[in-house]
């Protein structure tokens, strides 16, 4: 497993060098599925199922990680992170010394809590020569071609073109929600595999902007379906609660257990976009 997620974020990191991004997300996966939360800004990400997460959209700078664990099972772990205009990816695992630490997925170098920033410096030089060589390799680039008002809203019209072929995504973006009728997944719907769901987050934590993020969300959730626990746990990408709500909007209709997509009203906070979306239930 840990060599399929190196080969995977290697190939990633090639990708983002090779295409000068300005965004990166950093990776963390807890060793034998520990559950964890980071603080980053007052924004808490909290682990997934599988025991990881990602935290999109960061800057070239240096960021605080507070690792915590639920029920306060161990003390909080602050853990400084350089960006170095390169993406991040850690195994978090607790030592011999029952210490926490963050295991570079690429280089295995080790960061312990409350370590210097200077000894968790990783160059993209060091990717670069550390990564899966592919001169293939070409980044998706969308773009936005037409904007319309119709009487259901505005609808927005992105070309995304990769290796020289060009993908027409159109986008409505509703004046209120409407209710929307599930459809039967055993009908016409491949359902999307752990894997499936693994490469959606990251490629849209690697997006440069949230919309661009729900141009890579909206198109895959309608090429297969997914479970609301896997677009709940996609969601947490979203820091804009208004751009998570159209993403769960835009999934609805490709849940295969849309029986359950009421539960994701938890993951919203905001009065006014809890309302937009108790309207969708009605």
């Amino acid at each position: 497993m840990k060599v399929i997620l190196y080969l995977i974020f290697s190939t990633l990191c090639l990708v983002q060098l090779v295409s000068a991004q300005s965004n990166h997300y950093i990776y963390i996966e807890s060793e034998n599925k520990q559950p964890f939360y980071v603080v980053l800004n007052k924004n808490i990400f909290s682990a997934a199922n599988g025991g990881y997460l990602i935290i999109p959209q960061l800057k070239n700078q240096v960021y605080k990680l507070q690792v915590g664990f639920p029920r306060n099972d161990y003390a909080e772990q602050n853990f400084f992170i350089p960006i170095n205009n390169i993406d991040h990816g850690f195994v978090l695992k607790q030592a011999m010394d029952n210490r926490w630490q963050l295991v570079n997925l690429l280089t295995f170098n080790i960061v312990s809590e409350g370590d210097s920033i200077s000894s968790n410096v990783l160059s993209s030089d060091t990717v670069l020569n550390l990564s899966i060589s592919n001169s293939s390799v070409e980044k998706s680039i969308i773009k936005k071609t037409t904007t319309s008002i119709t009487a259901d809203g505005i609808n927005e019209t992105y070309i995304d073109k990769m290796n020289g072929i060009e993908d027409t995504i159109t986008i409505l973006i509703p004046k209120s929600p409407k209710q929307i009728k599930p459809i039967d997944a055993t009908q016409n719907c491949i359902l999307a595999t752990e894997e499936d769901f693994r490469k959606l987050r990251l490629q849209m934590a690697a997006a440069n902007s949230e919309t661009d993020m729900l141009i890579v969300g909206n198109k895959a959730v309608k090429e297969k379906c997914f479970s609301t626990e896997q677009i709940k746990n996609i969601g947490v990408l979203f820091i804009n609660q208004q751009n998570r709500l159209q993403f769960f909007l835009s999934a609805k209709l490709y849940i295969y257990d849309s029986k359950n997509f009421a539960t994701l009203e938890n993951q919203f906070s905001d009065p006014s976009i809890i309302s937009q979306f108790r309207k969708v239930q009605q």
